[in-house]
């Protein structure tokens, strides 16, 4: 099933994913559909993040197929220490906005504007030029979870997007998920938080 420009969901067709020697996903068959939030469930390596890794077409397939819109795929991954982004927030959350321009060339009013936007949408303006390395746990994840959305890209992937944050960080980013979706995109995200498993308009469980 190749890569479509036309359907807007995300389909996994008979997806086996290994990792090293062992079968992480077999045979895999999902729809994730273009406005929902799908919430994937399941215990401790059950392969939530792996089928996320799979839709954001970071590991391949054995076996069985991924199928996406073809504008591109936010994925905004789990627990990223701060040296691994040694930037001010501003400038993590501009990250989103560099996809298909050239190095070169500066961000443009519209997307410095939508930089904003996002920052906004987290409550952390306030931070905008403060070092990863200088927030707390939840205030890095608003980060990156705004540098998701500041791609507005037609399908977002959040790994654990509620993990280890208090609970007013927890709050904004389940709204900001339902807002993505609201606007037409695919959005998924692995998680443990029964309260943002409740707040997805469904949920696929894996054994």
């Amino acid at each position: 099933m190749p890569p479509t420009t036309t359907d807007p969901a995300v389909r996994v067709a008979a997806l086996t994913v290994h990792r090293g020697h062992r079968t992480v996903l077999d045979r895999v068959d999902a729809t994730f559909p273009a406005g929902a939030v799908t919430a994937l469930t399941g215990p401790n390596g059950s392969g939530k993040s792996t089928l996320l890794d799979a839709l954001a077409g970071v590991v391949a397939p054995a076996t069985g197929a991924v199928s996406r819109p073809g504008d591109g795929v936010a994925y905004v991954v789990q627990a990223v220490p701060p040296s691994a982004l040694p930037l001010t927030v501003r400038a993590t959350v501009a990250m989103g906005r560099w996809r298909g321009k050239p190095w070169w060339r500066p961000l443009g009013r519209h997307d410095r504007d939508v930089v904003d936007a996002q920052l906004d949408r987290m409550q952390i303006p306030d931070l905008a030029d403060r070092s990863l390395d200088e927030l707390s746990g939840g205030q890095r994840q608003r980060t990156l979870v705004a540098l998701g959305l500041a791609q507005r890209a037609p399908v977002l992937l959040v790994d654990e997007p509620t993990a280890g944050v208090d609970a007013a960080s927890a709050s904004l980013v389940v709204a900001a998920l339902a807002e993505e979706a609201s606007r037409g995109a695919v959005v998924v995200h692995a998680a443990h938080d029964p309260v943002a498993v409740a707040a997805a308009d469904r949920v696929v469980t894996l054994g």
